[in-house]
């Protein structure tokens, strides 16, 4: 299993988290409201085929459709937990890094293209099933379309809309405590 963390500072969102804190003695509730949030954010994405930051995914090559919808597994392996301290949201599936952040797949390269486990050994090509029959490649290059906001170099800074939605999500909570 691939895992990864990824801590996001936002100033805003830091200091609305420490006057939470101040107010409350539990402040779990907001971080699971925060972490729902996140998830819908992320659901939302899938469902407009957008990055974090609203732009478009590459478009398929190969099928027809959505990218990143053909079985629905890894739009749907997004879960999250809160802790006293912190939300989390993330993904158990192994091929949810290929897709945030792109890359080349190549034939008879064992090294670094372990992709779930599958790496290919020995053969001239990559051989795939597309419609109407199966092609083979000698290397595939798969365009990032980022579902997380972890920008290329691995920073992970909130968009201005789920920021928004994050501080909303807070005041609310607040607006609760008083």
């Amino acid at each position: 299993m691939i895992t990864g963390t990824a801590h996001i500072e936002d100033q805003t969102v830091g200091l609305a988290l420490d006057r939470l804190a101040r107010m409350t003695a539990n402040p779990r509730p907001a971080l699971q409201a925060i972490n729902r949030r996140l998830l819908t954010l992320i659901q939302d994405g899938f469902r407009t085929g957008t990055d974090p930051w609203g732009r478009q995914w590459a478009p398929l090559a190969v099928r027809q459709g959505q990218p990143l919808r053909d079985t629905g597994r890894l739009r749907n392996s997004f879960t999250g937990y809160a802790t006293a301290s912190e939300a989390v949201v993330g993904t158990n599936v192994c091929y949810a890094l290929v897709h945030q952040f792109g890359a080349t797949i190549h034939a008879q390269r064992p090294s670094g293209n372990n992709v779930c486990g599958y790496t290919p050994k020995g053969s001239p090509f990559l051989t795939f099933k597309v419609p109407g029959g199966y092609a083979r490649k000698k290397s595939v290059e798969i365009p990032r379309r980022a579902m997380l906001p972890i920008s290329e170099s691995g920073q992970a800074t909130l968009p201005d809309r789920w920021a928004s939605e994050v501080l909303d999500t807070l005041h609310r909570h607040m607006e609760n405590a008083l």
